[in-house]
């Protein structure tokens, strides 16, 4: 019997399929590994406004408790993030990574959409930088 391989991807939803935890799934199904996904952010693409993106962030009570059901229920080889709103969702996410002494951790610094311009949650930029680079064993090549 060989053993599953589990990973978790901390991602927003992007509703089209084409980025964050829709295709974070798809890669782990590619490689035959478990994926299992907390949801931090839903975005939705705005046709009537020249498809500008719409987010809308889960509360981190929410967050908190998929990671508890993924962590103390089933258990995790490894960690990717993805899109996150928040410095308070990095500090948790950092605190979660010490706590259960992970390994293995693929950090994706979403920092903006695609056709926006800008850093869209500066704080968040910051705190990635700060807080989870330094625990990250792969890191994404993006500029922060």
């Amino acid at each position: 019997m060989s053993k599953i391989y589990k990973t978790l991807t901390i991602a927003g939803l992007d509703v089209s399929g084409e980025a964050g935890m829709n295709a974070d799934l798809k890669t782990f199904e590619e490689f035959g590994v478990y994926g299992m996904s907390a949801l931090t952010v839903i975005v939705a693409c705005n046709p009537k406004n020249n498809w500008s993106h719409d987010i809308y962030s889960i509360s981190l009570e929410i967050i908190e408790k998929q990671l508890e059901t993924i962590f103390q229920g089933v258990g995790v080889n490894s960690l990717k993030t993805g899109m996150l709103g928040s410095a308070e969702l990095v500090n948790l996410i950092a605190n979660t990574i010490k706590e259960y002494k992970l390994k293995n951790i693929v950090i994706d610094p979403v920092l903006v959409c695609k056709g926006i311009d800008k850093i869209m949650v500066p704080d968040a930029a910051k705190a990635i930088k700060n807080l989870l680079i330094p625990l990250a064993d792969v890191v994404t090549p993006k500029l922060i």
